[in-house]
């Protein structure tokens, strides 16, 4: 009797919130396939039938970049990122953190145990993945550094609550720092004078012809252009095409739903034949345009500077 009802409570008290709160979180996701039904700008993956919402979810796409980095480059990230978070926080503000984790292991190891055992997994994974912005999944990680470095500084305060001077520096340095360092980076970290992608998008869709194709390589120019014909719709005559993409069906039937008069190949080798294939079929019908060509397209075709976009013509 005493075990089944230890076995309710088990289940109502801990169980039960976890489930909840997983399957709370899952819900997120059944917005996918409702949002791909609109038709959305940008229908990434178009997760309307099941192997393409597995696609999306899971992050296929990205599976190449996941524990890829080579051995070579790992020194330097890991200075990088060493001067990555001494910038954030500051050296003093890593220190700190550092006393405060070595109070938490103090006053409560299970705690802190729960905490390493998400966080090293998700530094390593961070680290290991081989793309230039891996940083930016460091950000959960900031998290418990922030509670660590809290708790540096209570743990300071217990210290000069013993020592009358310390009890007096110590608060007013810990306020000073931070003021400190707001006021060294507030410069690079306020971007609201930044219209470099504004200036870029607005320069090249003035500047093409009507009807124009034009095909981008990388991320910064492929979103750039989109957020220039899909959310200022500056250009709504204009196909933007990111040739990596190519490769994907769901990209493929994209293109020829938004675009029906643009020729998209269906068979073609690998993306880079996709790309040069998508190209041909359309350079007679419209005017082509490049933003970032990859080397191969030179050989291809015969690309001239555009004074007027700051692309470059495909001819």
């Amino acid at each position: 009797m005493d075990r089944g009802r230890r076995a309710r409570d088990f289940f109502l008290g801990q169980l039960m919130p976890l489930a909840t709160g997983l399957v709370a979180g899952l819900l997120v996701y059944v917005y996918l396939p409702l949002a791909a039904r609109g038709q959305p700008a940008v229908n990434w993956g178009d997760p309307q039938t099941w192997d393409r919402f597995v696609w999306v979810v899971t992050g296929q796409i990205y599976r190449p970049y996941v524990l890829g980095l080579p051995l070579a480059e790992m020194p330097g990230r890991m200075g990088a990122w060493a001067g990555l978070l001494g910038n954030q926080l500051g050296w003093w503000g890593l220190g700190l953190a550092l006393f405060g984790a070595w109070g938490c292991w103090q006053t409560g190891r299970r705690w802190t145990l729960a905490v390493l055992s998400w966080a090293l997994p998700a530094a390593a994974f961070a680290f290991l993945y081989a793309t230039d912005d891996a940083h930016v999944m460091l950000l959960p990680l900031m998290v418990p550094m922030t509670i660590a470095w809290g708790m540096g500084v209570s743990q300071v305060f217990k210290i000069g609550s013993v020592e009358g001077l310390v009890r007096w520096l110590a608060p007013a340095i810990i306020l000073l720092l931070p003021l400190l360092s707001l006021g060294m980076h507030w410069q690079a970290a306020d971007l609201s004078g930044d219209r470099e992608a504004e200036a870029y998008e607005a320069r090249a869709l003035e500047g093409v012809a009507p009807g124009a194709l034009i095909m981008t390589q990388g991320d910064r120019a492929t979103f750039w252009l989109w957020y220039g014909v899909y959310a200022e719709r500056r250009r709504s005559d204009v196909a933007v095409v990111n040739a990596p993409l190519l490769s994907y069906r769901w990209y493929r039937d994209e293109l020829r739903h938004r675009y029906p008069d643009l020729a998209i190949p269906e068979a073609a080798a690998g993306p880079t034949g996709l790309a040069r294939a998508t190209i041909e079929a359309n350079i007679d019908r419209r005017p082509v345009y490049a933003a970032d060509p990859p080397p191969e397209w030179r050989e291809w075709f015969t690309l001239v500077a555009d004074g007027e976009s700051g692309l470059s013509t495909l001819r």
